[in-house]
């Protein structure tokens, strides 16, 4: 699902330019990118999710992708860029949906980032996220991010600024933490139920897995599903 692509293709990219924008100049090259990493394993991640999660995903792809300056409130349907509209999906839902999964890719590929540059660590990236220069960074990567992939079209500048602050607000809350990325797949005991449970179709709603996994949050639960699908392996 070219979809599915396009916001990790998205996360890729902004996982390791945060990564080296929070690095010292004299870091040493990386030998691979996640999106190449992502452009290899996306077939393992179609056949995961519920049904709902990848209608999520995928709304409006074909009809303009979902104008995100339209709604009068969180709880409208969707309406594309077409100006039709997708019964069922929420922008609510939309943004939880492909923000979690965007920010559970880019906090996996910082794994990678930290595990191929020694210097960068957890503690870096919570300092980093934390400056005013930092936010700023992380806004403008996560806004380029979104239109290099195709998430948002390049003319409609105030639906792209809707999801690059809704996805960067998020990360920063994820780095602010430093042990975050230590615990981003949750309990390990639970890894392999909840790969079984929710990451493998027909899956369940987050909603239905957090009520099973209380000790996994969103990010985890799409954190556990995107190292199973192998996204990451090769590069680590």
């Amino acid at each position: 699902m070219r979809s599915f692509l396009a916001v990790l293709m998205a996360c890729g990219s902004l996982s390791w330019s945060a990564a080296l924008a929070a690095t010292p100049p004299a870091s040493s090259p990386r030998s691979a990118s996640p999106t190449e990493v992502a452009q290899g394993s996306v077939e393992d991640l179609n056949e995961m999710f519920s049904d709902e999660i990848q209608a999520t995903v995928a709304a409006c792809w074909e009809q303009g992708k979902v104008d995100l300056s339209a709604p009068a409130g969180l709880e409208d349907w969707v309406i594309c860029g077409d100006g039709s509209i997708v019964e069922g999906i929420t922008y609510e839902s939309y943004l939880e949906t492909v923000g979690d999964v965007m920010v559970a890719s880019t906090l996996t590929g910082m794994q990678v980032a930290i595990a191929e540059e020694p210097r960068l660590t957890p503690d870096m990236l919570a300092v980093f996220v934390t400056t005013e220069e930092g936010r700023q960074t992380m806004q403008s990567i996560v806004q380029s991010a979104i239109l290099n992939s195709g998430l948002q079209l390049p003319d409609r500048p105030e639906s792209v600024a809707v999801l690059s602050e809704w996805v960067a607000t998020k990360l920063v809350e994820n780095l602010n933490d430093p042990n975050r990325l230590d615990n981003l797949l949750g309990p390990a005991d639970q890894y392999d139920r909840v790969v079984t449970e929710f990451c493998t179709a027909p899956g369940m709603s987050v909603e239905e897995a957090l009520g099973i996994f209380p000790n996994h949050d969103a990010v985890q639960l799409y954190s556990v599903c995107i190292r199973e699908s192998g996204l990451v392996s090769d590069a680590m």
